[in-house]
């Protein structure tokens, strides 16, 4: 899924999980490039995927996080110039148990 316009923000890319959730996806790897023009959470309860091993992004917003504990399977994670507080990324990295790879930059 290729796009550079995210128009409803945060409920569009809800639904583009959603969508890549019933595809059973492995790696996920988005990037924001409308940023610093626009700010968006990423929604990352809206990502329901059991296979997913890589999760990648770049320039979002990450906040209340509740995931779900399939998660876990998470091998890399790479938070590049995110904006997450140190509750929420231990939340998110907490029940990632085959992590073998945390990159955050900011």
């Amino acid at each position: 899924m290729d796009s550079f316009v995210i128009k409803r923000g945060c409920n569009q890319l809800g639904e583009w999980m959603e969508v890549l959730s019933k595809k059973h996806i492995q790696d996920v790897v988005v990037v924001n490039s409308r940023w610093p023009l626009d700010i968006v959470d990423f929604p990352l309860q809206s990502l329901d995927s059991q296979g997913l091993g890589v999760l990648r992004l770049c320039f979002f917003g990450i906040s209340y996080i509740w995931l779900p504990t399939h998660y876990s399977n998470l091998v890399a994670l790479d938070l590049t110039c995110c904006s997450i507080s140190k509750r929420d990324l231990r939340a998110l990295v907490k029940p990632c148990r085959n992590r073998k790879k945390l990159y955050s930059r900011l």
